[in-house]
C-alpha cells in the first residue's frame, strides 16, 4: 500500500509548483501596449463587455458563422459562452500562450477583437485572428488601428513573425491582410476544419524584415483624423469584414 504524503511533502510540492508557474509567467511574451486611432482603440476584454460584445458578434453573424463553422450562432454568443471565452483567454494570457484584446469605439462599446494565439512561452511569433462588426465610415480607422498594433508588436513586443491563416475564399479577410502589410505566402490544402469540412487555407505572413520594408509607408497613413460624432451600435445584417 502506498503511503500518504506528509504535510511537509505536500508543502514542498506546492512550493515547486508555484516556482514552475512563476518561471512560465516570467518567460511569457508580454501583451503589447493598448493603442488607438481616430474613434477606435484597443484594450483588454472585461466582464462588463457582455452586451456590446454579443451585439457586435450577432451583427456580423452571417459572415462569421460561415467561416467559423458554427450552426447555432446565438447560443455560441450567449452569456455563458462569453464568460467561458473571457476565462479561456485570461488563462492563455497568464500562461503566455496568447491573449485577446477588444476593439472599442468612442462609446467604449466592443466592435471587434484581435487574437494572438499559438504563442509559446518566450517565443517570438504568433497567429493572428481578427473579427470586426459592420463598420461604415470607420473602416480607415480600423485599418490604421491594426497598423499601430503591429508596430507595437514589432517595436515593444519582441515579435519577429505574425502568421494569419485565412480560409480560402474569405476575400474580405485576405484584403484586410494585404492592406495592412501582410503577404500571401502559401495555400495549404485541407489544413484546418471549418465546421465539419476540412478546408484549404491561405497563409498570410508578416515578418520583422517585411515590416521594416513597409512600415514607413503604412505609418505614413496614420495622419490626424478629425473627431467624429459618437458611434451607435445599431445592428446590421450584412458584415463588412470577416474573421481571420
Amino acid at each position: 500500500m502506498r503511503a500518504e504524503p506528509t504535510i511537509a511533502q505536500v508543502h514542498a510540492f506546492v512550493r515547486l509548483a508555484r516556482k514552475a508557474v512563476r518561471r512560465v509567467v516570467a518567460s511569457a511574451p508580454c501583451a503589447v501596449a493598448d493603442v488607438g486611432h481616430g474613434s477606435l482603440r484597443v484594450r483588454a476584454l472585461k466582464g462588463t463587455d457582455l452586451e456590446s460584445w454579443r451585439g457586435a458578434r450577432l451583427a456580423n453573424g452571417v459572415r462569421m458563422a460561415t467561416w467559423w463553422g458554427v450552426q447555432d450562432w446565438e447560443r455560441f454568443n450567449d452569456g455563458p459562452s462569453f464568460f467561458q471565452h473571457l476565462f479561456v483567454w485570461r488563462r492563455k494570457e497568464r500562461t503566455g500562450h496568447g491573449y485577446v484584446r477588444v476593439i472599442v469605439d468612442r462609446n467604449d462599446d466592443v466592435i471587434g477583437e484581435v487574437f494572438h494565439w499559438n504563442m509559446e512561452p518566450g517565443g517570438d511569433a504568433f497567429e493572428l485572428g481578427v473579427w470586426i462588426r459592420p463598420l461604415h465610415d470607420q473602416r480607415a480607422d480600423f485599418h490604421r488601428l491594426l497598423i499601430r498594433h503591429y508596430e507595437e508588436c514589432f517595436r515593444a513586443g519582441g515579435i519577429n513573425r505574425i502568421d494569419a491563416p485565412v480560409p480560402a475564399g474569405n476575400v474580405p479577410a485576405a484584403r484586410l491582410m494585404e492592406a495592412t502589410g501582410f503577404t500571401r505566402e502559401a495555400v495549404i490544402p485541407q489544413w484546418r476544419m471549418v465546421g465539419a469540412v476540412r478546408s484549404d487555407f491561405e497563409l498570410w505572413g508578416l515578418t520583422r524584415a517585411r515590416w521594416e520594408s513597409v512600415r514607413a509607408e503604412l505609418l505614413g497613413l496614420l495622419t490626424p483624423v478629425p473627431p467624429q460624432s459618437p458611434v451607435t451600435n445599431g445592428a446590421d445584417s450584412k458584415g463588412t469584414a470577416a474573421p481571420v
